[in-house]
């Protein structure tokens, strides 16, 4: 099944500049300050999306580059989560 994604920026003033978190053990990389959201249909998703509101469109791999401070099965867990 084809699932689509959203990130909203926490942090509405430098997006992609705050982190948050503790760094990822191996890499030593911090995640950003974002929610992630997933979808079943996109049109649900582009009804979510709001430019105003820091709510973007994404693909899978633009999440992970949002939650490096995650290890894969962490992120793996945190979409399973997240898909309610």
């Amino acid at each position: 099944m084809k699932l689509f994604y959203g990130i909203e920026y926490l942090d509405h003033y430098s997006k992609r500049a705050c982190t948050i978190g503790e760094p990822n053990s191996r890499t030593g990389r911090m995640s950003i300050a974002s929610t992630e959201k997933v979808f079943i249909t996109k049109i649900e998703r582009d009804e979510w999306v709001d430019e105003k509101f820091y709510r973007i469109p994404a693909t899978k791999r633009i999440v992970r580059e949002h939650c490096l401070g995650m290890s894969v099965a962490q992120f793996e867990e945190h979409l399973e989560w997240i898909h309610v």
